[in-house]
């Protein structure tokens, strides 16, 4: 869709419903890849419930006007290897502090659940695994990370 020849760049994505995949690759890194997840944009929202009532707000749900993607993104690449253990712990902290951050601000995002909303509560139980998926494949990614010449 958008190939961006130094970093950091900028790429623009045509709105849609659809989640997309960023791949980032760069000299002396290990491939990178986030998935992203659109969301509905309440302003865009209102603007077409305003101007256009229901059927306003279905066509331009079905074009992709009404989502929107989070910016900025940022894929850090894990270098191949890391000068020391000190260098490799400071990467890996600040993934795993923006992973822990974000999944906060997700389920903050989220409104409170009422009594018996079984929906609701999966939801949230569906994004905090999530994060600690993210949060595991890190430690993963850490423990299997190079280190020294």
């Amino acid at each position: 869709m958008a190939r961006i020849p130094a970093t950091p760049g900028i790429a623009s994505v045509p709105r849609s419903s659809n989640p997309i995949v960023i791949a980032c690759e760069a000299p002396s890194h290990l491939p990178g890849r986030l998935d992203v997840a659109s969301r509905q944009d309440g302003a865009m929202l209102a603007a077409y419930a305003l101007s256009g009532g229901l059927v306003g707000v279905m066509a331009a749900g079905a074009r992709g006007d009404i989502y929107r993607y989070p910016t900025p993104v940022n894929v850090p690449l894990q270098p191949q290897r890391f000068a020391d253990a000190a260098a490799r712990d400071a990467f890996f902290d600040a993934r795993e502090a923006e992973a822990t951050a974000f999944g906060e601000a997700v389920l903050a995002a989220r409104p409170a659940c009422g009594a018996g909303d079984t929906g609701c509560e999966n939801r949230r139980a569906a994004d905090r695994a999530l994060t600690e998926a993210r949060l595991a494949d890190l430690r993963t990614q850490r423990a299997s990370a190079a280190v020294g010449p």
